[in-house]
């Protein structure tokens, strides 16, 4: 078992430890049947990991489980996402563009999960000049915005949101408080 299979080994064992089972391992690029994605649905936590957000995104339109999981955890499942998957959560994965070098308003077909009501952006202290990036962009899109360094997050439960770390939040072209 390769790096991947390191990772997911750590993965279980660190979910295991919170009492939580994602023993399932659900792979976007082939066909899966009716008896794989309800495998997958009643898993107690699924973990969408980092890596390309637009490949993510694409991959999890063209399997057909984007709808299931958005249900899902509207439902109540416990959707964990790092990285991409965090970024899979909010209503456009736009903020991606910056990783590229580009404008979020360039990334199309950007619309995700939506089941949190502003956007996320990991790996804010990754690169000076994201923050002047992200205020930029918070003046030309409506939604606030999150931002965080690596090994902060926020979870959200019951419609509470709980910041953990040094988050930092925009909108309307500035950086403001917390609004959650």
């Amino acid at each position: 078992m390769g790096a991947g299979g390191r990772f997911l080994r750590e993965k279980r064992a660190y979910y295991a430890r919170h009492g939580l089972d994602i023993d399932v391992v659900y792979d976007l690029d082939r066909a899966n049947d009716q008896n794989e994605i309800e495998a997958l649905l009643a898993c107690d936590a699924i973990h969408l990991s980092g890596g390309d957000t637009v490949s993510f995104l694409r991959r999890l339109k063209r399997s057909g489980m984007l709808e299931p999981l958005r249900s899902w955890a509207a439902a109540g499942g416990i959707l964990i996402g790092t990285s991409a998957g965090a970024i899979l959560m909010t209503p456009t994965i736009a903020l991606h563009a910056l990783f590229d070098g580009r404008r979020p308003e360039e990334i199309k077909d950007a619309t995700a999960l939506d089941l949190v009501p502003f956007e996320f952006f990991p790996h804010a202290h990754a690169k000076t000049g994201y923050l002047t990036e992200l205020v930029s962009y918070s003046a030309r899109n409506a939604r606030p915005i999150a931002a965080c360094p690596d090994g902060d997050g926020i979870v959200i439960t019951g419609g509470t949101v709980e910041c953990i770390g040094d988050l930092i939040w925009f909108s309307d072209g500035a950086i403001i408080e917390p609004p959650f």
